[in-house]
Parts: structure tokens; sequence; C-alpha cells
């Protein structure tokens, strides 16, 4: 009763001999367990230098998103759209949390909104000098390392029995402008599915929107329409937010609410 699980009626299926009715008969049955639904909860963050402002209302309204997630076990990392080879590359590693030993922040966490407002802001990067982040930012590929390494560097955010939200924030497409050769939602999804054929995944982004073309714009030269994010989004039941707003709480607060019906999904 505490779940929102529902179902439908199949229809009878033919018997291919008589065009009629079958004459099997077959009875399925659903327990929804009493226990508290997990769900783990990767963040990419674009850590190029022009990002420190969004990185900021980011991490400021990190609350919005984990009220809707009040009776949920859930735990977040936190990676960049990096891939490079360079010193801030983290292909797909998950960051260590400022002032923890750790790599993932719960709801017992003390002061964790703090914790992942200093961790998601990059600021070592924002103030290089010489060698900086790659621009050529990859959030799917960041995505597809992360999960790749589900079992190895980044097995504590990977829990066996819990579900999988993302959410990407960047004011780029996929390799800037989502060429050819950049990584493809299918594809993350193939390989998500080969390594959790029972887990759900839903993917979410703070992006700038295809058809937004005054977002587009505020962006500068650097801005580029997330049609890549956009349509893992679409595929995964997530959602994407404007990287322009000016306070970023309603938009993690609908994607909170998102990353919550994924947990009512049986398959």
């Amino acid at each position: 009763s505490c779940s929102d699980v529902k179902f439908e009626q199949l229809p009878v299926s033919q018997s291919p001999s008589t065009g009629g009715p079958s004459d099997k008969a077959m009875t399925e049955s659903f327990f929804q367990q009493h226990e508290q639904p997990k769900l783990d909860i990767l963040v990419i963050v674009d850590n190029s230098p022009s990002m420190q402002a969004e990185q900021k209302k980011l991490g400021q309204r990190l609350s919005n998103f984990t009220d809707q997630l009040a009776d949920v076990d859930w735990q977040i990392g936190v990676t960049n759209t990096d891939v490079s080879n360079g010193k801030y590359g983290m292909k797909g590693h998950l960051l260590k949390y400022e002032g923890l030993n750790k790599t993932y922040l719960t709801k017992h966490d003390p002061n964790y909104n703090e914790h992942f407002l200093e961790t998601v802001v990059q600021k070592d990067a924002a103030n290089c000098v010489g060698e900086c982040p790659s621009i050529d930012e990859q959030p799917l590929k960041a995505l597809a390392l992360a999960i790749s390494m589900a079992e190895t560097s980044n097995y504590e955010l990977f829990r066996g029995d819990s579900d999988f939200a993302v959410i990407i924030i960047s004011d780029e497409d996929e390799k800037s402008d989502g060429p050819s050769s950049a990584m493809k939602p299918r594809k993350v999804m193939a390989i998500f599915n080969s390594l959790f054929p029972q887990k759900n995944m839903s993917v979410n982004g703070v992006v700038v929107q295809p058809g937004d073309s005054d977002c587009l714009d505020e962006q500068g030269l650097d801005g580029k329409y997330a049609t890549h994010v956009h349509e893992f989004a679409r595929i995964t039941g997530g959602i994407t937010t404007s990287i322009c707003e000016e306070d970023y709480g309603s938009g993690l607060a609908s994607i909170g609410q998102r990353a919550r019906k994924l947990l009512n999904t049986v398959t």
C-alpha cells in the first residue's frame, strides 16, 4: 500500500492452430516488499573553467533534489566530463568529497550539502594556469567509463539492489557539438544493461535544451545544444532543465521527482 504499483490486463493469446483462445493459462504474482528503496546517483559535472558559476548554483540547490527522496536510501557520487589524459581528466573515476575520505555521500552524512558544494565546484580547474581541464567535454563517455568500473574502482557507488540515476550539467553537447564520433546514448545503455540487466536507469540534464535559442545566445561561443543528453533523457524517462536558470531549485526538484518515479517501476 506504500507504493504506486500498477498492472494492466494483457490480451488473451491466440492458439496458432485454431485461432481461438489458448488453453494454456499463466498467473504471475508480485509482492511489494516493505523496505526502503535504494537509489545510486552519479552527478557528472562539466569542469571547464567557464562553468564555476553553474557548478555553484547546482551545489547550492542539492537539497531541492534530495528533498524529493526523503524515504529513499540514496547515495551520490561525482565525476567530471574530462576523459583526457590531462591533470583534471577523471575518466569516469569518482571524485573524493572535500572533507571526507570517501567517494559517495548519503543522507546520514552530517552537512552533506556543504560537502557536495565544496566538491562539485571545481575551484582548481577554474583558477588553472597553463594546464587546464579539457574543453572537449564528454559526459556520455565519462558515464560509460564510470559504469564499466562499477565492479572495480567505482564499486562503492553501485549497489547490487539499487536503481541508478544520472545528472549531467554542461553547457555543451557530447564532444562539444555531437559529431558522428561522439558517444551515443544507446551505446551507453547497452553497456549498462550488460552489467545490470535488472536495474533501472534514468539520465537527466541541466543543459542548453535543444531549441532554446535565448539560452544558447546567453552561453556565448561556448554554448551548444545538448542533443545527446536530451535524447538520453527521453529514452530513459528522465528530463532536462535549463542551465540558464538563475536558480536551479525548481529544476532539481523536478529531476528528484522523476528519479522517485523510477523506483516505482517493476521490471
